[in-house]
């Protein structure tokens, strides 16, 4: 047996009586006292700015070496970086100038001695 709509309604309506009354009275006494108190709503205009938040990672080459010293083969971490960052900014990593490419170092040395490197580049300055 299906009602229509409006028997629904009024008979939600009339179950629910009470509940609806207090919300109208709330509402009611809140926009009395608002009114009495001279309280406005303003309407406001927000602006959205674009904000670019740039942190820097003064970390990062310690936390780049950090992992580079648990790896096996920590030449294969160095070998990822490229020719400036190598040789200037990473120092457990040098430059090898002959092989044009990154490897581990330790105290500024190769890590890896059977490698043959003559010269280097380490943070910065020319090794041999």
């Amino acid at each position: 047996m299906k009602k229509d709509l409006l028997g629904q309604s009024l008979e939600f309506i009339i179950e629910n009586s009470i509940d609806i009354t207090l919300v109208v009275l709330v509402i009611f006494l809140t926009i009395s006292f608002m009114l009495i108190k001279g309280h406005q709503i303003e309407e406001t205009h927000p602006t959205l700015k674009l904000v670019f938040l740039f942190v820097p990672f003064e970390n990062l080459p310690q936390a780049f070496c950090k992992q580079t010293s648990t790896m096996s083969n920590p030449d294969l971490n160095c070998n990822k970086l490229e020719k400036n960052t190598c040789s200037n900014d990473v120092d457990c990593c040098l430059y090898d100038i002959s092989k044009n490419k990154c490897l581990s170092a330790t105290n500024g040395r190769p890590t890896n001695h059977n490698l043959g490197v003559d010269e280097w580049y380490y943070l910065g300055k020319k090794n041999n």
